[in-house]
């Protein structure tokens, strides 16, 4: 159940995005309802590796990033003042979204290899790897000096990506949460339970 709740909340995660931010007014309050989801969905996920346990915090990080940006968005200031925090939003989103997708692919990695699930293991190593390409290329879109096709080119490439790990996300969902997976979790319990027990 927690990659569906999951697979909900990253939904909501795209307007986050760092070329995209499309939150704008009281829409700013649906994307912290996505971060409520994005914590339950991880909360159902946390006895399956450390990752999703500290995935955890970073939803909680990710709640609290959107109720300091709310006042900016709820109340109408200068257009230069404006321009400074879009700067400094974007700055503080690469970041996080950064160690947000790192930290959830290799739990994601970490759960398909605990299963025997090549393909998914696979592809999320993949886009591990397209995590450093796409934050490194949105590092570079905040200068002024980039042209404007390079910003286009980072668009379609966030298009892309947000795909890829939603794909992921829903493979998980499909494949692993009803293919064996909470069996291999009960069978890891029970060797926990026998190990103690041994001990003793």
């Amino acid at each position: 159940m927690g990659f569906g709740i999951l697979l909900f909340g990253y939904m909501t995660m795209f307007g986050f995005f760092p070329d995209l931010f499309i939150y704008n007014g009281y829409m700013i309050f649906i994307a912290i309802g996505g971060g409520i989801i994005n914590f339950a969905a991880f909360y159902k996920l946390k006895e399956f590796n450390i990752y999703f346990k500290i995935m955890q915090y970073v939803s909680i990080l990710y709640i609290l990033i959107l109720l300091v940006f709310t006042p900016f968005v709820l109340i109408e200031r200068s257009e230069e003042f404006m321009l400074a925090f879009m700067y400094a939003s974007k700055i503080i989103r690469i970041v996080f979204l950064f160690a947000y997708h790192y930290i959830l692919l290799m739990g994601i990695a970490a759960i398909a290899k605990s299963v025997d699930n090549i393909k998914i293991y696979k592809n999320a190593r993949l886009d591990i790897k397209f995590t450093y390409v796409y934050f490194g290329l949105s590092v570079f879109s905040i200068f002024e000096f980039v042209p404007g096709y390079y910003l286009l080119a980072v668009l379609f490439i966030s298009l892309l990506y947000f795909a890829r790990v939603l794909m992921s996300v829903y493979n998980c969902f499909l494949r692993i949460t009803y293919q064996g997976h909470d069996e291999e979790m009960d069978r890891k319990r029970e060797e926990k339970a026998s190990a103690k027990k041994n001990k003793k």
